[in-house]
């Protein structure tokens, strides 16, 4: 740590030599200490108080799997990696009369000279690059304002994760997907000939072969690394009038990289780098209120969620090398959707020996993203064209879904006699959705699909109220050793739409005796 004191440095030498000087000249040649001209100290005027850490560092990771090692640290790499640290802060002094403040913060900040993964495996489709020579982990934090007035607080956060080296057959570089090594329909073979990708010296057989088997294919997968780097960027506002507190804050984070996923794709499936290219922002917007009798909160809150990939397009190892048996299928990615709420949240102990708290909450949530070709398909294995399956399946384009939702929650808390104290509570929680209908075709049994005359259902949302009340009631029976006897009740109700179970409730009765036996 090094502070700043050259200024009292200065004072206080200064303060030191006057009396020497003096003491000198009276002492030397008859020097009239009543004459002498008189000095005068200067009050010293109050100085910020500075202080700032600054930490520099290296760390080394070593081994066959350093990737694994740095796993949540964002030290992924084999070698030295540098760190850096710092902590700068400056406030007035608490007699200067002034009230400002700053404070600049970094945490965990981590550099890498290599992108080297798992024993100089390097995979160059590996998009987040949560091994660079870039901060790859760390936080950054800068706040200023005047206490007691208004402040702002920014912030800049990277958190990065390494996953696993896992073994896919595909490449998949954003909504699209490839077959790695350029694997061919069932290893290049067809009826009459033998494929030429060759696994352990094995040819792969011509299709309907009874040697034909999915581990003919294991020629063409390859090595690729997992992971997700996550960079966020916010932050807020805060202003301070008498007893309220107006805040605006807001939050951006996008979030690249790849995850382990599997696609059910003929044999026993396959695994895949699934990517992960999101980005989601928050803006909330509250007034707050608070005093000895009364708080109150009054909030909004807005959030959108976008998956830059709709879904994933796959070709099939297993079909042939002619339509219709060269097949593709869609795999879904999570779906872009929106919400806003709107919280309000109030207590009050104005009544003598009462404490009331009610919280309320009322949302709208949508989902109207676009639906991947073939949704809802029963035969997944059919040719994909470019639109929607003309075959059974939706035809909708997409969700359509706006659902209401809305919570409750009171309580009262009392002592209305000596030794005794009670509560109350209700909560509810409802959620209403509307939808454009969406016909699915099915099957017309369950171990069979019928192509040509398909059952056509109805994919409807699920509704729902809950209710839960009741209350407790406790009476000290034994002041002395605090032995209180407490008994209650509570029910808890639930009414749902489109499900197994549409009305079920619960009635729960308790007691019990509380006791400190000794001091």
């Amino acid at each position: 740590m090094v502070k700043f004191t050259m200024l009292r440095a200065l004072a206080l030498a200064t303060t030191c030599l006057v009396p020497l000087t003096v003491y000198a000249a009276d002492d030397g040649g008859g020097f009239d200490i009543d004459s002498a001209p008189v000095v005068q100290q200067q009050e010293e005027k109050p100085a910020s108080s500075f202080n700032n850490e600054v930490t520099i560092g290296l760390k080394g990771v070593m081994g066959t799997n350093p990737d694994q090692a740095g796993r949540y640290t964002g030290q992924t790499t084999k070698g030295i990696s540098q760190t850096l640290d710092f902590h700068l802060r400056d406030r007035s002094e608490w007699k200067s009369g002034d009230t400002w403040y700053y404070d600049a913060t970094g945490k965990g900040i981590v550099f890498q000279d290599n992108n080297r993964l798992t024993g100089d495996f390097h995979d160059n489709s590996y998009t987040s690059q949560t091994s660079n020579n870039l901060d790859n982990n760390g936080s950054l934090s800068l706040k200023f304002g005047q206490q007691g007035l208004w402040g702002f607080s920014g912030y800049y956060d990277v958190i990065s994760y390494t996953g696993n080296v896992i073994q896919s057959i595909y490449t998949v570089n954003g909504r699209s997907s490839t077959l790695n090594g350029g694997l061919l329909p069932w290893g290049g073979g067809t009826l009459s000939t033998e494929g030429s990708i060759v696994k352990s010296s094995i040819t792969v057989p011509p299709v309907g072969h009874t040697a034909q088997t999915a581990s003919s294919l294991l020629a063409a997968e390859t090595p690729f690394q997992t992971g997700t780097r996550r960079d966020i960027l916010g932050g807020d506002i805060k202003y301070i009038l008498g007893d309220w507190t107006f805040t605006t804050s807001g939050r951006h984070e996008h979030k690249e990289g790849t995850m382990e996923e599997t696609l059910n794709n003929g044999y026993a499936g396959a695994a895949f780098t699934l990517p992960v290219d999101y980005d989601t922002d928050r803006y909330d917007i509250s007034a707050s209120y608070n005093t000895k009798q009364m708080q109150a909160v009054i909030q909004n809150t807005y959030s959108h969620f976008i998956d830059n990939n709709n879904f994933i397009t796959f070709d099939s190892p297993f079909s042939m090398a002619t339509a219709p048996y060269q097949t593709t299928a869609a795999f879904s990615t999570p779906p872009s959707n929106n919400a806003d709420y709107l919280t309000v949240m109030l207590a009050t102990n104005a009544l003598t020996n009462v404490r009331v708290n009610v919280n309320a909450r009322y949302g709208v949530e949508m989902q109207n993203d676009a639906f991947a070709p073939n949704t809802a398909d029963p035969n997944p294995l059919s040719t994909m064209t470019s639109g929607f399956d003309t075959g059974p399946g939706t035809k909708q384009t997409s969700l359509g879904a706006v659902a209401q939702v809305y919570q409750v929650n009171a309580s009262a808390t009392a002592r209305p006699f000596p030794l005794t104290d009670a509560r109350v509570f209700y909560g509810v929680d409802g959620r209403a959705v509307h939808q454009d209908v969406t016909q699915v075709a099915g099957a017309n049994s369950q171990t069979s699909m019928d192509t040509a005359n398909p059952v056509t259902m109805i994919a409807a949302p699920q509704e729902w109220l809950k209710q839960k009340f009741g209350g407790t009631l406790g009476y000290k029976i034994l002041p002395a050793s605090d032995t209180k006897l407490t008994i209650g009740y509570t029910r808890d109700e639930v009414d749902r739409s489109n499900a197994q179970v549409g009305h079920s409730y619960t009635n729960t009765e308790s007691i019990g005796v509380h006791s400190n036996l000794y001091d």
